[in-house]
């Protein structure tokens, strides 16, 4: 119930009743530790911000090659495209 959701979109956050850190527009190493720094607990990250918005954060979307840092806690696909959420680990 306290864990914190770093996601683009707010509503992420709102509707999985968590508080929300907004997603920063920053390469991956100012992005991870902007997470840490304000204790996120999961990274949410779609296939338009990782191929469209910020196509810096593309590998994110290989889950099976993810960085030591994070563990695919849940994936889906939806008519929008791919979705995924991390837990940092080391993280509540």
């Amino acid at each position: 119930a306290e864990a914190r959701v770093l996601s683009r979109d707010v509503a992420v956050a709102v509707y999985a009743d968590r508080d929300w850190v907004p997603s920063p527009h920053a390469e991956y190493p100012a992005f991870l530790a902007y997470a840490r720094h304000h204790g996120v607990n999961y990274m949410v990250v779609t296939q338009r911000e990782a191929t469209v918005l910020r196509p810096w954060l593309g590998f994110l979307l290989d889950a099976a090659n993810a960085p030591p840092e994070l563990a695919l806690a849940h994936q889906v696909e939806t008519p929008l495209g791919l979705t995924l959420i991390y837990q940092l680990k080391g993280e509540r």
